[in-house]
This record gives C-alpha cells, sequence and structure tokens, in this order.
C-alpha cells in the first residue's frame, strides 16, 4: 500500500499509511518522470497495483505525492499535521520536501521538471471545474468518501496553485 518513510535516528525509518490523505483536493500523486499513473483516490489496492505496472522494470518502485500549501494546511500530510503544528521539522528531516517554485520542488524532488510542468497545467486546467479526464477522479462515491465533503463541484479535485 502506498506508504512514506520517515527518517528517524540510528538511519531507521518510521511508515506512515496514506489511507486518507490521497482522497484530497490538491493532492495528486506522479512518478519520476512528473506523470500521473492513476487516479489518486482509487483503493490502496489499486494504487499500488497501479504504481506497480507503471515501474515495472525500474531500479525503484516509487510515487511522490504532492500537495500545496492549502491542502497541508487543511488536511495535514502524512506525518504532518494540519495547521497550526509546524511542518518545519519534517523538511528538515527530509520527510517532506518544500520547493518555492514548481521547478524547485522537482529538482529537490529528483522529478523531471518538464514532465512535472506538463501535467501540472493539463491537471489543474480541468481541476478549476472539479474534473480530471485523465483519471476520473472523484466520479464514484468510493472516491468522494474519504474526500473533502466541503469542497464542490467535486470533493477530490482541485488544483494545485498556492505554493511553497
Amino acid at each position: 500500500m502506498p506508504v512514506s518513510r520517515e527518517p528517524l535516528a540510528n538511519g531507521k525509518f518510521g511508515l506512515f499509511v496514506h489511507l486518507l490523505d490521497r482522497y484530497k483536493p490538491r493532492v495528486i500523486g506522479v512518478l519520476c518522470n512528473g506523470r500521473r499513473l492513476t487516479n489518486e483516490s482509487y483503493s490502496y489496492h489499486d494504487v499500488r497495483a497501479a504504481l506497480i505496472r507503471a515501474c515495472e522494470g525500474s531500479e525503484e518502485t516509487a510515487l511522490w505525492l504532492i500537495a500545496d500549501a492549502v491542502a497541508l494546511a487543511k488536511y495535514g500530510f502524512g506525518y504532518a499535521k494540519p495547521s497550526p503544528a509546524p511542518v518545519a521539522p519534517l523538511v528538515s528531516k527530509g520527510y517532506l520536501i518544500k520547493g518555492e517554485t514548481l521547478a524547485d520542488h522537482a529538482a529537490k524532488a529528483g522529478i523531471d521538471a518538464k514532465g512535472l510542468f506538463q501535467i501540472f497545467a493539463a491537471y489543474n486546467r480541468n481541476a478549476v471545474r472539479g474534473n480530471d479526464p485523465a483519471f476520473g477522479r472523484g466520479t464514484t462515491a468510493f472516491n468522494r468518501n474519504l474526500a473533502d465533503p466541503e469542497h464542490q463541484p467535486n470533493p477530490c479535485v482541485a488544483p494545485l496553485i498556492e505554493g511553497p
């Protein structure tokens, strides 16, 4: 299932299972090439299966979950709690990556900037209307169940625009 690793003392890691934050608006998942691979609001079984297929033959099976500042403050993200909890300690530990710009974020995360720019442009263009034509995010009751019912027209979909 999708998990993130928090660096701990002595080279060990804590694991956080991303069951809820993937469903929220202003959150997308991308591969190192900057492209989305699936509907982030699918069950963790389906996201995992899509990730394994997308990374077949790669050295690493990894998905970068990206949230903008509004999502981070409102919902939290992984070990990061919602505002007013500080996120700086998680940034300095390397658990969260904070880029001042999208290009800065891509460089720090090791994500292809050109691919990420293309995905952000395509996703955001449709997300302002609550649509995700690429993967149909938020079109099923299952997708919407763990999203943000107060966010309309689609509780799963909103553009990522508020940096860093």
